[in-house]
């Protein structure tokens, strides 16, 4: 259900390689709408965990299971890398380390907390 509800709403993923006379498969727009929830939206422990299990469903996506750090996830892209470290009792990142093809590591994140709150940023 969540795969189908991003397929049908990601207009700006499936956009995303269109200036380049390129398109990004389904299975492209999933992963990317599914790490993007993980990464980036606040949402509660059972939308985390069902957004881990679809990535995880994905043909593009392998289980490396108990990692340092928690979970991992690797998903290959027209020989990019992308390794997620998910914490299985949160189902947050804790890390991402980007491949590009043929490159060395080139970006990567590490998340040591990411919560709501009601405080700004220090001035």
């Amino acid at each position: 259900m969540l795969k189908k509800w991003i397929t049908r709403h990601s207009d700006l993923m499936k956009a995303v390689g269109a200036p380049h006379g390129t398109s990004l498969t389904v299975d492209q727009v999933i992963s990317g709408g599914l790490t993007g929830l993980l990464a980036m939206t606040p949402a509660p422990p059972a939308v985390r965990a069902a957004a881990f299990r679809a990535l995880a469903s994905l043909p593009e996506v392998r289980n490396l299971g108990r990692v340092d750090g928690g979970q991992g996830l690797l998903i290959t892209d027209n020989g990019a890398t992308i390794k997620l470290v998910l914490d299985p009792a949160t189902s947050r990142i804790r890390s991402s380390t980007y491949t590009g093809k043929g490159e060395k590591v080139t970006g990567g994140d590490t998340v040591d907390a990411a919560e709501w709150t009601n405080v700004g940023p220090p001035r």
